[in-house]
């Protein structure tokens, strides 16, 4: 698409059929094509479409018409929530604007909220005045995204890599036991790295704020040819050599299942977790060495 221009934003013509001064906008149609592109904000991903200027537009039973010499620009959103939303958070709105030159007008403002967002809205645009860029503000933090399909994201440039998704990992190797036992244990952990957080915000330049949630299952202890269960009892962990204040308790699994959320702000990678458990032993079939004693259970993973 070549490029649009837009004047200074005015107010909206919502409500009133006619011509649109630059700068005004009012609702816009449904099934808006163009240009599309992504842009990911803490609370999911929205997708927005930047549509051919037109002479004039019809809404429902109205019609708008662009300014002399100008034209109506439609531009459409599409907010895809987050299935992690309960780690990234819906505390903030996301205002999404055109920018022309040094001057942005504001498209819509898209609320906080656990619901997807679609809407559209026709943009009046005066001359001379190229649009090249959208950005969207979330929290302070605003990303642009030009038209050309290049970014300007700033620390929010992480939301767009792989290790914002949170993707279920194995965790069962290097688990070790005091004292010594054979383990069978199943062990899987998401870790979220992302630059932003509901109660720490924005994460400094070079961190990232670090979100791990292991889940363990100890299903059999063998020592001395004794076979035992094992009950959860405790727990502590650290991130990156540090102690997480976060509780680890036992998990959905049942008595030999321990899970958590370990959560560290501004963290610099590589690094790792850990988590330390002790669980109450008892044989299966016979009384054994270890009958009513504790195992300490220490393992974990790299982050980053």
């Amino acid at each position: 698409m070549g490029l649009l221009a837009l004047g200074l934003a005015g107010g909206c013509g919502d409500g009133d059929s006619g011509t649109l001064a630059a700068g005004e906008s009012t609702p816009g149609p449904a099934g808006v094509s163009g240009d599309t592109f992504e842009v990911r904000v803490p609370s999911g991903s929205i997708t927005v479409t930047v549509g051919e200027p037109v002479g004039s537009v019809t809404v429902g039973s109205q019609e708008f018409t662009a300014p002399e010499g100008g034209a109506l620009v439609p531009v459409a959103w599409a907010l895809d929530r987050y299935q992690t939303s309960e780690v990234t958070g819906f505390d903030e709105d996301t205002e999404l604007r055109l920018v022309a030159g040094d001057e942005p007008a504001t498209v819509t403002t898209i609320p906080d909220g656990a619901t997807n967002a679609t809407g559209s809205r026709v943009v009046a645009v005066g001359a001379d005045t190229p649009v090249e860029t959208v950005s969207a503000t979330y929290a302070g933090l605003e990303q642009q995204v030009h038209l050309d399909g290049s970014r300007d994201a700033g620390v929010a440039e992480a939301l767009y890599e792989p290790a914002a998704a949170g993707e279920r990992q194995d965790c069962s190797a290097g688990w070790r036991a005091r004292p010594a036992a054979t383990l069978e244990l199943d062990c899987t952990v998401r870790v979220w790295m992302l630059p932003y957080l509901p109660d720490a915000g924005w994460s400094e330049d070079g961190s990232l704020h670090a979100v791990v949630e292991p889940a363990v299952t100890l299903t059999k202890v063998t020592a001395a040819g004794e076979q035992y269960r094992a009950t959860f009892a405790t727990a502590t962990a650290q991130v990156d050599g540090v102690a997480v204040d976060a509780p680890v308790d036992e998990g959905p699994g049942g008595a030999g299942s321990l899970s958590g959320r370990l959560v560290a702000t501004d963290l610099e990678t590589p690094s790792e977790w850990i988590v330390e458990a002790t669980f109450d032993l008892r044989s299966r079939f016979a009384r054994g060495p270890l009958d009513g004693t504790q195992l300490i259970l220490t393992g974990g993973g790299a982050i980053g």
